[in-house]
């Protein structure tokens, strides 16, 4: 048996689980740690590989089928948690309570733990709002029934939020232009394993990277062909980067110059933060509004060069006439995610809720 996720003495105390997507509930943890002076651990269930650190780690098949881990579980966090934090609607305690996140925020709350929800993406997600608004929604290329079946999810994710009414918050600003109701929880990054004292476009052919997580919702077929024909004549070197352990990744950015992130969701996460860390020109298609939201946010401009999703090559050709220009942008890149996804703003945005 995995050892049972325990908290130290003291309160209060966070727990976050049971996703991990991205390694973001580590990091999080981590960040109230620093910041507030709060013990915090996550926990991740593991349904393939082990991608990113966490504090405590369980199969899902232990997790799912283990009615003796599963009630040291709930005990333990329920004697040692004084807040609970459940991402992407997922139930903590697997089939415990038959699977139920209802049932398990209110036997959590009768023991005196405070509870909120975390949502990550695309399980509040509507594909029809998305598709609505972008003509190169990946929406519009997905199989039918897989985005019939995300809407379903979506919908009912929402209304299960709406109808627990706990502190709600979302980790990117295109949820916030989403959900206006929930508190930005910004991504956060380890931002010092990512640094590179290179500066970029230097080369005369400069590297240009392009490593979705998911190809389909980033539209990587746009990239890779706007990317692949400036590759062929010359302008760029072009790395398409997959399968590659996040651990590996620092080095993999930390030879490269420019980071295409995502043209399909009209917003950006983890990986454009990560690209800005490594000192790249970060490229992405960014919402107007979500952009807009950033500003608010923050008060700065979000240092990311915009593309329209069919523009991709017309992006690097400009980034490469004015070299200057956008190593200016890649400095300011490297200053935004230090100030806004390095920890600090992420734990002040949970400090109202781990005061009550």
């Amino acid at each position: 048996m995995p050892p049972v996720p325990e908290a130290t003495s003291g309160q209060p105390n966070l727990y976050i689980a049971p996703a991990n997507f991205a390694g973001q509930g580590f990091q999080w943890a981590r960040a109230v740690e620093q910041t507030l002076g709060v013990r915090a651990a996550n926990l991740t269930v593991i349904r393939g590989t082990i991608r990113f650190s966490s504090d405590f780690t369980v199969p899902s098949s232990v997790s799912y089928a283990s009615t003796r881990w599963q009630r040291r579980h709930f005990e333990n966090v329920v004697s040692g948690f004084s807040h609970v934090l459940i991402e992407a609607c997922m139930p903590v305690f697997g089939s415990l309570f038959d699977g139920d996140v209802r049932r398990e925020i209110d036997a959590l709350q009768k023991r005196g733990v405070r509870v909120g929800m975390i949502s990550h993406g695309s399980e509040v997600r509507q594909p029809s709002g998305h598709a609505q608004r972008y003509a190169f929604s990946p929406f519009h290329v997905m199989a039918p029934e897989r985005v019939a079946s995300m809407e379903r999810v979506a919908q009912s994710n929402q209304a299960l939020i709406k109808e627990l009414g706990v502190p709600w918050f979302v980790s990117t600003a295109g949820l916030v232009r989403d959900h206006p109701e929930a508190t930005w929880l910004p991504v956060c990054i380890k931002v010092e394993e990512w640094a590179s004292r290179r500066i970029p476009l230097t080369k005369d052919a400069p590297v240009v990277v392009h490593a979705p997580s998911r190809e389909i919702m980033k539209r990587s077929d746009l990239v890779d062909a706007a990317l692949a024909a400036l590759h062929e004549q010359g302008t760029i070197t072009y790395r398409r980067i997959s399968g590659v352990p996040n651990s590996e990744m620092p080095k993999v950015l930390g030879d490269a110059d420019i980071l295409v992130d995502s043209v399909g969701s009209g917003n950006y996460g983890v990986a454009s933060c990560e690209g800005m860390a490594a000192g790249l020109v970060v490229v992405s298609a960014i919402d107007q509004q979500i952009a807009e939201i950033v500003r608010r946010e923050t008060g700065c401009d979000l240092p990311i060069v915009h593309t329209e999703p069919d523009g991709v090559s017309d992006a690097i050709i400009r980034i490469l006439d004015d070299r200057a220009k956008y190593q200016t942008v890649a400095s300011d890149g490297l200053r935004f995610v230090n100030a806004f996804h390095s920890g600090a703003r992420s734990a002040e945005a949970l400090r109202s809720f781990l005061a009550t």
